[in-house]
């Protein structure tokens, strides 16, 4: 027995590589179920403690002493053992093995699948044992003392099974994956032209706010879906003001389109307003006049990082739309585009400021904002490239706070409501007139100031006094 176990590991590792790619896990047909990496193991039942673990190439000459010296039956397992000590090991399927001094082996035993092969390799290795294959219930995931029994392998719910024992989940109940569930609601949402209308920002959003609703409460029936949870959705996201709304305005699209289409008879969302921002809070910080000295400095005409900075803030453009922004877009003078957002189409004059930036560059072919590569970027690359250039010159804004100061240089110069919403792409007059209506307080406070120094009574000049001449 001793004269084996050197070369031990080997031929089971062959063997269990072979097992795991052609038998348990087929990567053409479904996701594996073992969580790699993780080591082949064996397991005895009978010697005493009740159950030993032992990893391949370690301990052998123990467990020999201890096989060897078991009065008793016993039998031996070989498992797969996660490299995560927090994963239960699973046993696998048809590698479990039994030995009795009183069973003699086949006279007629031929090797001819995996599981066979690996019953030989342990018959070479314990010579003086019998290794005879188990039967099929010998199947389980172990974690401690705990065995989970487990489906037959290829059975429908084997897959959901070792799953949910994997996670040490109690079972669920089974979703209602039909006509009446939430998730199902959802995707007929989805492929509406209400849906497909949306702007593809907007979409990507609330595919991930709809995810998390599926992962959550997509089993549940979308009719049992009161006010009242709507409104516990939007508390338990309290916490980011900006991801309650975003989360309201996914489901009030979702069933302002199901109350359309006669799903539900009630809006759930009706009358839920949004969460109100926090005091003295106004969204992303707008930069300051001292903000872009202080990112001019550091990022001179000829760097891209200037490119990016005046295309923002002379176009007034959020970053989905800045990036997208080339020549193509430009005649006589003027840019003009549909937004990403909202998809209205503004017409913004190229300033001299811009035109001569522009001409400087580096800019790209279709695309004024590009990055090391002269490549254009996604907006979310963009967002992350253009912070850190922020960083490096020590103002810790982002690039939505640019449309601000373009925004708020307009309104104090006397813009309009009309004017700032055509050229910030904005609707519904709240968002331009939260920037005019600062504006006129400004203005107003100066004259106010103005008239109070006005209607000031001029001081008139003190007399001399008068003195008496001595005759």
């Amino acid at each position: 027995m001793g004269s084996a176990c050197a070369d031990v590991p080997e031929p089971f590792e062959q063997i269990l590589e072979v097992w795991i790619d052609r038998i348990w896990i087929n990567r053409r047909q479904t996701e594996p179920f073992i969580p790699l990496p993780a080591r082949l193991a064996i397991f005895v039942w009978g010697v005493e403690p009740n159950v030993l673990g032992y990893v391949l190439g370690e301990d052998w000459p123990e467990l020999e002493k201890k096989l060897a010296s078991s009065p008793s039956a016993w039998s031996i397992c070989l498992a797969i053992q996660p490299a995560a000590s927090s994963l239960p090991t699973l046993i696998l399927d048809s590698c479990g093995f039994l030995r009795s001094p009183k069973v003699r082996p086949s006279a007629h035993f031929q090797p001819t699948t995996a599981a066979d092969r690996i019953s030989t390799v342990l018959s070479s290795i314990f010579s003086a044992v019998t290794v005879l294959r188990p039967p099929r219930s010998a199947r389980f995931l172990m974690e401690r003392s705990k065995r989970s029994r487990l489906p037959d392998f290829g059975a429908p719910n084997f897959n959901e099974e070792y799953q949910t024992l994997l996670a040490g989940l109690e079972p669920t109940k089974k979703r209602l994956l039909g006509v009446g569930s939430l998730e199902w609601l959802i995707k007929r949402y989805r492929d509406s032209s209400a849906y497909l209308g949306l702007s593809d920002a907007t979409r990507r959003q609330r595919d991930n706010i709809f995810k998390g609703v599926i992962d959550k409460a997509g089993h549940v029936s979308y009719k049992a879906v009161s006010r009242k949870k709507i409104l516990q959705g939007r508390e338990d996201r309290a916490a980011t003001p900006a991801q309650a709304r975003n989360f309201l305005d996914a489901m009030r699209g979702l069933f302002r389109w199901a109350l359309e289409a006669e799903h539900v008879a009630i809006d759930p969302t009706a009358g839920v307003k949004n969460p109100s921002r926090p005091k003295g809070g106004d969204g992303f910080a707008a930069w300051t006049d001292d903000d872009v000295v202080a990112y001019e400095a550091r990022w001179a005409a000829g760097t891209k990082e200037r490119v990016w900075f005046h295309v923002l803030l002379y176009t007034g453009l959020r970053r989905g739309d800045a990036v997208t922004i080339g020549r193509q877009h430009v005649r006589d003078g003027v840019a003009t585009l549909k937004t990403e957002k909202t998809g209205m189409e503004v017409n913004i004059p190229i300033l001299p400021a811009l035109a001569d930036t522009l001409a400087i560059g580096p800019t790209g072919d279709l695309a004024f904002i590009v990055g090391d590569n002269g490549q254009p970027l996604t907006k979310e690359t963009f967002g992350n490239y253009f912070r850190s250039a922020c960083n490096a010159a020590g103002v810790k804004k982002s690039a939505h706070g640019v449309r601000k100061i373009g925004a708020t240089r307009a309104a104090n110069a006397g813009a309009t409501v009309a004017e700032l919403e055509a050229l910030f792409g904005w609707t519904g007059g709240t968002m331009a007139s939260h920037y005019t209506k600062t504006a006129d307080r400004k203005r107003l406070a100066k004259q106010a100031s103005e008239k109070i120094v006005n209607a000031q009574r001029p001081h008139l000049p003190k007399e001399t006094p008068r003195t008496s001449k001595k005759i």
